[in-house]
């Protein structure tokens, strides 16, 4: 059974999940708690109870991921949702590993964001990138966030390629598709890795 921390994480996260899902992706909030209940029971059934809030952070990744390919944008409730699940994240890492993972991969995102911004005249990275990497960070922390980030670049870069020899790229892709999905892919790997 998971702690009474872990529970009320996943609850809060779920509930944001299927709020940000109803508004945003039009998806019935019962689909998505069913998909969450679902996901978490057979993670903990398979893996252990400890492992149950990486369900839900993959089920937030992919709500990410189809909002961003359809909006172009990461909404609060899915980045919220991810935030939570990090202070319950089956990786032992310390609140203040967390606490810097978030802090250094918000204020990079910050960073490049305002640099580009400034040098490019126009947004080049959005917000909603920025707060994705600091709850991104607070997952993973900072060495895995970091390297989740480098495989999310690569992937986004692969996309960007794609696109232009096909002649139909007019502007970048969606960033926050490879930062959800390297978020979920590592988060699973560091878990079952010793």
């Amino acid at each position: 059974m998971p702690s009474t921390a872990a529970l009320a994480a996943m609850t809060i996260a779920a509930l944001l999940c299927a709020w940000g899902a109803r508004r945003d992706l039009q998806l019935p909030i019962w689909l998505t708690l069913a998909a969450h209940a679902c996901a978490l029971a057979a993670t903990a059934l398979l893996f252990g109870p400890n492992y149950a809030p990486l369900a839900g952070l993959t089920i937030a990744c992919l709500l990410t991921i189809e909002t961003d390919r359809r909006h172009q944008l990461i909404p609060d409730a899915f980045t919220l949702a991810v935030l939570v699940l990090a202070l319950v994240a089956p990786f032992g890492d310390s609140l203040e590993t967390r606490a810097l993972g978030a802090v250094a991969l918000g204020l990079t995102f910050m960073l490049i964001r305002q640099a580009l911004t400034a040098l490019r005249g126009v947004e080049a990275l959005g917000w909603g990138d920025v707060k994705f990497a600091a709850a991104m960070g607070a997952t993973l922390g900072p060495i895995h966030g970091f390297a989740a980030v480098g495989v999310a670049g690569a992937a986004t870069l692969m996309v960007v390629v794609a696109r232009a020899r096909g002649g139909a790229l007019a502007v970048g892709a969606p960033f926050g598709i490879g930062l959800a999905a390297a978020t979920a892919a590592v988060a699973l790997l560091r878990a079952v890795s010793p």
